[in-house]
């Protein structure tokens, strides 16, 4: 299985998790498959999110989409979110 793993800033929760799950069908239709969202419980404004791709190739393709910068800036992004690919063990 490929994953990655994505951690980022939000100014506001509900304001990025409504875009987030805007962004559900945009997603699927560029390989992602599952994704789980986990806050920090020290700083709910700092989030993790596991996504599994169909691929790495992929999930590569998808962080390069000007479309995604744009929908990750409309929900409130504060950051460069940190960028990790993984593949299972």
């Amino acid at each position: 299985m490929a994953y990655m793993l994505v951690k980022h800033k939000v100014e506001d929760y509900d304001k990025w998790k409504a875009g987030f799950d805007a962004a559900a069908e945009f997603r699927k239709s560029n390989g992602e498959k599952s994704a789980v969202v986990f806050r920090n419980t020290n700083n709910p404004g700092e989030l993790s999110v596991l996504c599994e791709w169909e691929s790495l190739e992929k999930a590569r393709e998808f962080i390069a989409l000007p479309e995604l910068k744009e929908k990750m800036k409309e929900a409130g992004i504060t950051e460069e979110p940190d960028i990790k690919f993984l593949d299972e063990a």
